[in-house]
């Protein structure tokens, strides 16, 4: 298992183990490593699959569920020694994160998630109480996410998934690729900040 380890001057900082988005690595936190090492210990680990965290080969016969890799990332704060700590997650991370707190709430002191917080269901009466701006945000993300808004990133992933699996396992200019396109499309980066943060 890769993961970054960046330990802060101060002894008795919190340890935040924090888990980064699919399909992208830890890389995207390089620049807050050092920042938030002024408060905490911090344990950035690879998803597994994902950077420097490969599958086990030959594959064991258990899959790695979002429990697994939360029973996986307790087992990492308890071999790097710590009793307490809290957990961040973002996108896929945020899945993470929380199953590592509700699957072990005497060590995990308290979870944070950007993304991941659920989407709309289409139920009756779901978006009432909204003010006309977060109207506005949510059919923005849909819009977004069905391809209107050029993306097509959902429904993409839906009906063909193999066809990027294959282009991302074998080629890193594919992955690369990809990942460009989600950051300038998601977070409206432009393409010398997506370089630059992902180079």
């Amino acid at each position: 298992m890769h993961f970054f380890h960046v330990r802060s001057a101060n002894e008795d900082a919190l340890p935040l183990i924090i888990t980064h988005s699919w399909p992208n690595s830890v890389a995207e936190f390089l620049n807050v490593l050092g920042p938030l090492a002024e408060t905490f210990h911090v344990v950035a680990p690879s998803l597994p699959g994902f950077g420097f965290s490969p599958f086990p080969e030959p594959a064991d016969e258990r899959r790695w569920s979002i429990e697994r890799v939360a029973r996986t990332w307790a087992e990492l704060m308890r071999r790097l020694g710590y009793e307490r700590y809290g957990a961040h997650g973002n996108d896929a991370g945020a899945l993470v994160s929380p199953q590592l707190g509700a699957l072990f709430p005497e060590h995990v002191v308290g979870v944070h998630i950007t993304g991941g917080v659920g989407m709309p269901t289409g139920d009756p009466g779901e978006l009432d109480g909204l003010s006309e701006e977060e109207r506005a945000s949510v059919a923005w993300l849909a819009d977004m996410l069905a391809g209107s808004g050029g993306s097509g990133y959902a429904p993409y992933l839906a009906a063909r998934p193999q066809t990027l699996s294959f282009g991302w396992s074998d080629s890193p200019v594919a992955q690369l690729a990809y990942l460009v396109e989600r950051f300038r499309e998601f977070d409206g980066w432009q393409p010398d900040a997506v370089l630059a943060a992902l180079l």
